[in-house]
């Protein structure tokens, strides 16, 4: 007959929770000039009015430019509101 292993043989569980790693694009070492945010490089925008770096949630969709740094996108709104849309 065959006796169960007493318990201080097994090998012992964690009580704290465990912590999966974060996705790559979540971290990384560059900060958004914008919203100091730090984001990964790969997924960088560049501004091609001004070729500045943007992290992704910092553009904006311009109808004539594309993808826009935020201060490019309120320069040019500034500068359509004062010539009276023209």
């Amino acid at each position: 007959m065959l006796r169960p292993r007493p318990l201080e043989h097994l090998m012992p569980i964690s009580k704290s929770p465990t912590q999966t790693a974060l996705s790559w694009w979540l971290s990384g070492d560059e900060e958004c000039p914008h919203c100091h945010q730090l984001y990964a490089y790969e997924i960088e925008v560049r501004c091609p009015a001004c070729d500045g770096p943007s992290c992704p949630h910092c553009v904006a969709l311009h109808v004539e430019r594309g993808i826009v740094c935020m201060v490019c996108r309120d320069d040019h709104e500034q500068i359509e509101e004062s010539s009276g849309g023209r």
